[in-house]
This record gives C-alpha cells, sequence and structure tokens, in this order.
C-alpha cells in the first residue's frame, strides 16, 4: 500500500495501492466526520504474468462478494479490528480467471517452456476444456466420459479383418500424446493410455482403402461406451513404445493409430496393481 493520504481537513483518509503480483487495484476513502467508508477494487490486467503468481490475488477477487467480511489487520499478528461487511448484491466478475491460472501453474510445473497468462478474450472453451483434462491428468487422476462415434487409420495388412463385428464390442487401447497449446506455445507433457471400453464396427460407414491405410469407423459397443484416459508415467511410456505401433491419436478428430491384433500390453493403473488387456477382447480389465 501507498502512505496514507489526508485531506486539507484532516478529516478525509485515502488509502490505496496494488496487489503485490498486480492482479488488482485496492482503493480506501474514508470520512472521518460521516463516519463512512468507500472501498473500491479494480482488477488489473494480468496477461503475460506467471499464473501461479496471481492465485493468491484471483482467489481475494473470488471472495469479495456480499457474505462475506472484510478485515483490515497488520501482516502478521491479531486482527484486532471489526470487520466491514460487504455490501449485498455486490460480487466481482471474476468468472474463470481463477480456474485458468490454477490450472496453468499446474502445467508450468511439468514444463521448462514460461507460460504466461493468456488474453481470455482469444481462449476458447475447447482451450480452457484442455488445459482443465490436461491438469487433472498430471495431478493423478483417471478422466472418464462417454463417447459416440471416431475413426483411425490403421495399414492394410495389419490385421483389419479381424477387428470383430459382434454388438457388445471390444475393446480399444491407444497411446496419445499429451498436449496443449497456450497462446502460441505447444507444450508437450508426456503420453496417456486411451482405453476405449467396448466398441465395434460401424456397421453404417464400409471401410475406406487409403493406398496402404485403411480408415476404420467405429461406434461403442452395446455393452459400453464408456472410456477412460491416464497418464503413463515416464518408464510405461517407454516399455509401449518400444512394444506396441503407435501413431498419433487425437480424440476429437480422425485418429491414426499403429494396429496390432491381440499383442498384450502391460499396464500399471494407479491404487489397482498390475493389470493385463490386450488390444481386442473381453471388455475390462483382469
Amino acid at each position: 500500500m501507498k502512505p496514507v493520504q489526508y485531506g486539507p481537513s484532516g478529516r478525509g483518509v485515502l488509502a490505496q495501492g496494488v496487489e503485490d503480483n498486480g492482479t488488482f487495484h485496492f482503493q480506501i476513502q474514508t470520512d472521518l466526520d460521516a463516519e463512512t467508508v468507500n472501498i473500491s477494487v479494480t482488477p488489473l490486467s494480468v496477461v503475460g504474468k506467471p499464473p501461479r503468481q496471481l492465485i493468491a490475488g484471483m482467489t481475494f477477487l473470488r471472495s469479495f462478494r456480499s457474505g462475506n467480511d472484510l478485515y483490515f489487520a497488520h501482516e502478521y499478528g491479531p486482527i484486532a479490528n471489526e470487520p466491514l461487511t460487504i455490501p449485498e448484491e455486490f460480487a466481482l466478475d471474476i468468472g474463470s480467471e481463477l480456474e485458468i491460472a490454477q490450472d496453468l501453474a499446474v502445467i508450468q510445473n511439468h514444463t521448462s517452456i514460461q507460460i504466461g497468462y493468456p488474453d481470455l478474450s482469444t481462449v476458447t472453451g475447447r482451450e480452457a476444456g484442455q488445459w482443465r483434462r490436461a491438469t487433472r491428468l498430471l495431478q493423478g487422476e483417471t478422466v472418464t466420459w462417454n463417447w459416440r462415434k471416431f475413426e483411425f487409420n490403421v495399414e492394410y495388412e495389419s490385421g483389419i479383418n479381424e477387428f470383430p463385428t459382434n454388438d457388445q464390442g471390444v475393446q480399444l487401447l491407444f497411446i496419445e500424446p499429451l498436449t496443449v497449446r497456450v497462446s502460441s506455445e505447444k507444450i508437450q507433457l508426456g503420453h496417456t493410455l486411451v482405453h476405449i471400453h467396448a466398441a465395434r464396427l460401424d456397421p453404417h460407414t464400409p471401410l475406406t482403402r487409403r493406398g496402404a491405410t485403411v480408415l476404420v469407423p467405429v461406434i461403442p459397443g452395446l455393452a459400453s461406451s464408456s472410456a477412460e484416459i491416464r497418464l503413463l508415467s515416464d518408464e510405461e511410456s517407454t516399455v509401449v513404445v518400444q512394444n506396441i505401433l503407435v501413431g498419433r491419436v487425437d480424440l476429437n478428430r480422425r485418429r491414426e493409430v499403429g494396429f496390432a491384433t491381440h499383442r498384450l500390453l502391460r499396464s500399471r493403473r494407479p491404487a489397482s496393481g498390475t493389470g493385463y488387456a490386450t488390444e481386442y477382447g473381453p471388455g475390462g480389465w483382469g
């Protein structure tokens, strides 16, 4: 805070300053005669700042709303003053800004590329969703969702004719890089294992031959439409790359994957010991 200023009569007091990391400007005007206090909190531009530095200030802004109290005290020691009640119907419009700062701070812990807080007017909901998903994976979560349809490319001689077409479906395993883009930077964060619990060929979409590859359309089997994704450890990623033929995979666009019929993939899943699964076979893990 800047030094406190007094008006000519000494009965008007102004205190103001900028939050340590430049998140907001805070101003208090006190009229000692009228016994009134006017508080102004103004969010500042944080574009380009390190996300972790912004979390404390954004948390304060999120909390500065009706129903909460505001205390003034020294940085260290007990709070001796009575609180000021934040007026009703007062709230700063801090929407997803805090969550984005928290997600990007987690991502920063896993890359040497220096991340600056983005201009949110240029960020799409899809991009923010990718940061949220990457954060959950980096924190050890297994993300589950329901899917409807996708396509992937395989080599023509890969054994695609052995792909079952029964209604119950078979499980599929994919390895895909975990990549996010922040502003103009593309950031590689490791590899993930995608587990489709039950998939079958789409009977309404024929296989399409494209040179040496085949475009394979699949839909959920009747057994399940769920899928899950988790982050592979560095050791698992090395084993997978050495033993499974893999390529680029994007769950939101057309896939390009390696294809190996009934090849075993070893996987250590969190809190469940060691499991084994085939790329094609009964759904679920043993």
